[in-house]
């Protein structure tokens, strides 16, 4: 019986995080269409960019996970290409977008995790996922810090600040159209 199983090969664990940081990503992004959050070209646009990603990662590290490396990034490739790439291909053409003001909080609840999923390869797919996700936003970083810091000031949230920002223009609008 000993010599029929001879156990895993250890790099196949190593092989499989890597594997799932670069398929959760994708997922999170197709999720993130289906919530009419982002477009579906940013999504498959960003999928690619995850899917080059994850085969340039298994090319520089095939001397070190051999293999396992080798069928790690052929069922990554599948997985992305034919699970998430085509499926996402297949949505509606881009509609309403509500990308939320950095309330990355709020993005997470649709990310891909749960058991069958390593950990640490859900944390990495979602620091990946909300770098691109940044890349989206037309605020930059210091916009978002001075947005944050005056609702903090005034204690209220930043869609209750927007409301009130975008109140404050019309009105503004007004007067100079009545004046």
């Amino acid at each position: 019986m000993a010599q029929l199983f001879h156990g895993a090969n250890p790099l196949q664990i190593p092989a499989a995080k890597i594997e799932q940081i670069f398929e959760a990503a994708s997922s999170n992004l197709y999720n993130l269409v289906k919530k009419n959050i982002i477009s579906k070209s940013d999504a498959l646009t960003g999928q690619q960019a995850f899917l080059q990603a994850g085969i340039n990662y298994y090319q520089q590290e095939s001397g070190v996970l051999g293999i396992a490396g080798f069928k790690g990034l052929r069922n990554m490739q599948d997985v992305i290409n034919n699970k998430i790439i085509g499926p996402t291909s297949q949505l509606p053409d881009d509609s309403v977008i509500n990308l939320p003001s950095y309330n990355f909080s709020n993005l997470h609840q649709y990310y891909q995790g749960g058991s069958g999923w390593y950990p640490t390869s859900i944390q990495a797919a979602t620091t990946l996922t909300d770098q691109y996700i940044n890349t989206l936003n037309p605020i930059t970083s210091k916009a978002k810090d001075v947005l944050t810091s005056i609702t903090n000031s005034f204690g209220i949230s930043q869609s209750k600040f927007t409301t009130y920002a975008i109140i404050t223009i019309i009105g503004f609008i007004i007067l100079k159209k009545v004046l």
